[in-house]
């Protein structure tokens, strides 16, 4: 890479927002809780969806797994002033990108384990006006990067081998994935998302993540202090962005 994009990229980096709080409850009362949580510090939260058909687990918005609960107010979640994307754990990719659109948010995460169809999902998506990205598993390749690079704007990349819930354990294999896209394509944003935290961070920054959507270690307890902590690790980490 030329010296002046490097240069052009590290300023790029260091301008992102770097830590996204991850927001994942069983209904509207947790998401608002968190929104007020984060409201002094964050401009930007990412809500995990889980439709329980995908994976057995079943999170706000949905009542069963692959039902909807009732409609509800968009302006319980607005009335923060924070902007939203969504992280789609659900096998209808589509009609969840749809109904969220409609709600304001501007991009959607396509988990495309969960369709055998994401090429043509991302295609369906991006036509609403929407912003995509591909979330990956550990043991995922850069191959599905290959084939949608011209749909999407980022990639997330799991920390976890299980998607749906918080506090799962750290797996390994989510660096090489992660060295492997930013070495092929250094300018895609790269983001990680499950079991970051103190202990992971140092590895993950040096493996040449982006942003980190974090959960149970930036909002259980201070988040004012979890903030700090978290962002010193990242800032005091240099890493290669050849």
């Amino acid at each position: 890479m030329r010296k002046d994009t490097q240069e052009e990229l590290k300023k790029s980096i260091n301008n992102m927002t770097r830590i996204i709080p991850a927001i994942l409850e069983k209904n509207l009362r947790g998401v608002v809780s968190k929104l007020k949580k984060v409201k002094p510090y964050f401009n930007l939260v990412q809500i995990d969806i889980v439709d329980g058909v995908y994976v057995a687990n079943t999170t706000f918005p949905y009542k069963e797994p692959g039902v909807m609960g009732e409609d509800f107010d968009i302006k319980e979640i607005t009335e923060f002033g924070i902007d939203f994307e969504i992280d789609g754990m659900t096998t209808e990719h589509v009609s969840a990108a749809r109904f969220w659109k409609n709600k304001g948010a501007k991009k959607y995460i396509l988990h495309t384990a969960a369709s055998l169809t994401y090429i043509e999902d991302i295609k369906n998506i991006k036509s609403m006006g929407m912003n995509v990205s591909i979330a990956l598993l550990p043991n995922d390749t850069i191959e599905t990067v290959d084939k949608t690079i011209d749909l999407i704007i980022g990639v997330q990349c799991m920390g976890i081998d299980q998607v749906g819930v918080q506090g799962r354990p750290f797996d390994k294999r989510v660096l090489e994935l992660v060295s492997n896209i930013k070495h092929k394509y250094p300018t895609l944003e790269v983001n990680v998302d499950g079991s970051v935290n103190k202990d992971t961070l140092e590895s993950l920054v040096k493996a040449g993540t982006d942003t980190f959507s974090i959960g149970s270690a930036l909002l259980s307890g201070d988040i004012e202090e979890n903030k700090r902590e978290l962002e010193n690790i990242i800032q005091s980490k240099d890493y290669n962005l050849l």
